[in-house]
């Protein structure tokens, strides 16, 4: 058996690695006041909800004594055959329930959001080129996103021979063909947005805060998935309040 100190080495996510060797890191751990409450007195506890006691059963009955004695069956009167005409619908909330920030009205603001958006996909947030015109400053952007394409297509090329050649063995590892196919589908999209990326961020904020088109809609519409654009416009919010724009 390994002594403590090689097992600590072992698993440096633990609380004893972290408080022995992160000191010698230059990394202090973060200390956290803990407030001890008294214990609460005996008999108290939670709320009773609405639906406690109650079977999660769309068609339930149960046996029970009535006032007068007797046995009764109660049920919450849902039957098999209208149990079979049931259907349960998923959707997202509406996008027009959701406030417009003001930025996105002043067309100075809203291209400057595009632009730094643009710089920050090209790795060009950490030294922008403030003294250049916005336009200059996204066309540089988009110009060293297309430098990426022959890179992507590559690993794109490496990943889907490395999937066909786990199909074509047999090769029943669950996870890695989903870990092969997920990683297929984002370098597919990131290839195909490259070329396009400073009108399709245009495109979603038209969509999202000028028309209230949901993001099911939004994808379809740009052929992208719905995450990537509640993705897209989060990314573009905290962009605008890193530079002090009211939301």
């Amino acid at each position: 058996m390994k002594p403590p100190s090689e097992l600590e080495k072992d698993n440096p996510g633990s609380v004893a690695w972290a408080h022995k060797y992160l000191p010698d890191m230059g990394v202090k751990p973060l200390r956290v006041n803990i407030t001890h409450c008294p214990p609460a007195t005996t008999g108290e506890g939670f709320d009773r909800y609405a639906w406690e006691g109650r079977k999660a059963k769309a068609v339930a009955a149960r046996f029970c004594r009535g006032e007068d004695g007797t046995l009764q069956c109660r049920s919450n009167g849902i039957g098999y055959e209208d149990y079979g005409r049931m259907r349960t619908d998923q959707h997202e909330a509406d996008l027009r329930s959701r406030i417009v920030p003001t930025w996105a009205f002043s067309k100075t603001k809203l291209q400057t959001v595009i632009a730094l958006a643009l710089e920050r996909r090209a790795n060009l947030w950490r030294n922008p080129r403030t003294d250049l015109p916005l336009q200059q400053r996204v066309e540089l952007a988009q110009k060293q996103l297309l430098a990426q394409e022959p890179e992507l297509t590559a690993q794109l090329a490496y990943f889907i021979g490395v999937y066909h050649h786990a199909k074509a063995h047999d090769l029943e590892n669950v996870l890695l063909l989903a870990f092969l196919s997920t990683e297929i589908q984002n370098l597919d999209t990131r290839i195909r947005v490259l070329r396009r990326w400073s009108a399709l961020l245009a495109a979603i904020c038209w969509y999202a805060w000028n028309l209230k088109w949901s993001s099911n809609r939004i994808g379809a519409e740009l052929e992208l998935k719905p995450c990537h654009v509640r993705r897209t416009l989060l990314c573009l919010r905290k962009i605008a309040r890193s530079q002090g724009y009211e939301e």
